[in-house]
């Protein structure tokens, strides 16, 4: 039990920033896009995926502790998220919307692209200077990042001047916080960025732990509000209602400062299921992330990954994937189409 206490602390939610400086509360939750984007650049390193842009935005830093528990769990949060975008952009194609609200330095734009995945636009909100930061990456290796306007290799489309907004052809990323839904909301009906009644898929990875209760219900309700015909996928730690999973990771977030008052909506799949449907979604579907790498992922993927580093106990990987959830929820038109998603 102790040991297990122990991989707990030491596993997907650590986080590693320094917190003896002082830091806002924006600062810290950026902090932890830092440390994912880390450990995502030290799993692609190793071999667990292909991921030519991450190393443009972060390089793994010595020192830092990476055991293969976090590795494999990476691979299962950034997989599986993938996994649902590209159903969904397969199912509707240059129609397709992809909203990913906190996406930090995501590359899954890119990597969409470089297989010419078809799809009407890719939007990215994050704070102001995760944008900032990001559009500085995307002008200095233009080259990489930029698409050219058409196939014949004429002059790449040209970023906006706006510090805190990049578009580049199809996708956006604007800085705003999510606790403040208005100012979202005005930055779509201003751009025109989104059409509000085509399909949309929302992304919300690792984000809504960090909101009220308050927040997590105006946000949700304004995105089952505004798009009437969307899915949502959630990626969130969630706790089992039968351990003290959430005790202690709550414990090792406050130890660095950063509350994480949503983490009461994903004390089981009871309250998971409750949050989404009453915020205006009509079906909810939800798998734990051991599920989805132990059944869903294909065999040879799963053989391949494992002889990459050893794992002491493997039992441990799956108690800890257990306490994290992928939960999809839809609503509209187009919610019969819901059965060409998920995992099986």
């Amino acid at each position: 039990m102790e040991k297990h206490k122990q991989a707990l602390s030491n596993s997907f939610f650590i986080c590693e920033s320094d917190a003896s400086l002082p830091q806002s509360f924006e600062e810290k939750i950026q902090g932890t896009n830092d440390d994912a984007s880390d450990l995502k650049a030290s799993a692609v390193a190793l071999g667990y995926w292909k991921d030519p842009f991450i190393s443009y935005f972060v390089a793994p830093q010595s020192g830092r502790l990476r055991t293969a528990e976090m590795h494999r769990g990476c691979f299962v949060r950034v997989k599986g998220i993938e996994t649902i975008v590209r159903q969904f952009l397969a199912v509707y194609g240059s129609q397709g919307q992809v909203l990913s609200l906190g996406a930090g330095y995501d590359t899954l734009y890119w990597k969409l692209r470089q297989d010419n995945v078809a799809l009407k636009c890719f939007v990215e909100v994050d704070f102001d200077n995760i944008v900032l930061k990001k559009k500085a990456v995307l002008e200095e290796h233009a080259a990489i990042f930029n698409p050219s306007s058409n196939a014949h290799g004429s002059a790449p489309v040209k970023m906006t001047d706006s510090k805190n907004e990049i578009h580049m052809g199809n996708y956006y990323m604007v800085g705003s916080d999510l606790r403040d839904v208005k100012e979202l909301n005005d930055y779509f009906v201003t751009k025109h960025v989104l059409d509000f009644a085509e399909p949309i898929l929302i992304v919300l990875e690792c984000v809504l732990m960090y909101l009220s209760s308050g927040e997590c219900q105006n946000l949700l309700a304004y995105l089952v509000n505004a798009f009437s015909n969307s899915i949502l996928l959630c990626y969130e730690p969630a706790g089992t209602g039968s351990d003290n999973f959430m005790t202690i990771f709550e414990s090792n977030m406050e130890r660095r400062g950063i509350p994480v008052p949503g983490l009461q909506n994903f004390k089981d799949d009871a309250a998971v299921r409750s949050l989404l449907l009453n915020a205006g979604w009509e079906k909810v579907t939800h798998w734990r992330a051991n599920y989805v790498f132990e059944k869903c992922f294909p065999s040879d993927t799963v053989r391949r990954i494992q002889k990459i580093e050893f794992l002491d106990e493997p039992i441990l990987l799956s108690q800890l994937l257990q306490h994290y959830i992928f939960a999809i929820a839809s609503k509209g038109r187009y919610m019969n189409r819901l059965s060409f998603i998920g995992f099986v």
